[in-house]
């Protein structure tokens, strides 16, 4: 793994290598091609963006990520909040760091009765 320490208030950043490598979480938007350009120096192709939580500082390259390829994993409660545009997610506005749409993967999740056909 490699680790790269950012600047606050902006996430931290840990590549996972691998097969599929992932990247915790993605930064600031304003960051997010020098993002991409540091996994790529150090892994190549990221597979998978796995996010912490939801605030601008975590999944601001997303989008340019996703757009290379890259699959967004997140807790489900996140990943619900997001799907559904919940004004609390991304908390961009008092950094002016927007963050672009993109989708994600639910992960595994609690279901109750026999799984979906």
């Amino acid at each position: 793994m490699t680790w790269q320490q950012r600047p606050f208030p902006d996430a931290n950043l840990l590549l996972l290598h691998g097969r599929q490598p992932a990247l915790v979480d993605s930064g600031f938007v304003g960051h997010a091609e020098d993002t991409a350009a540091w996994a790529r120096a150090h892994a190549g192709d990221v597979g998978l963006v796995v996010n912490t939580h939801w605030h601008s500082d975590h999944v601001g390259g997303n989008a340019l990520l996703q757009a290379g390829g890259a699959g967004i994993a997140a807790g489900a409660p996140e990943a619900d909040a997001v799907a559904r545009r919940d004004p609390g997610c991304c908390a961009a506005e008092y950094l002016d760091q927007p963050v672009s749409p993109y989708t994600h993967r639910h992960g595994a999740r609690r279901r109750s009765g026999p799984p979906p056909r």
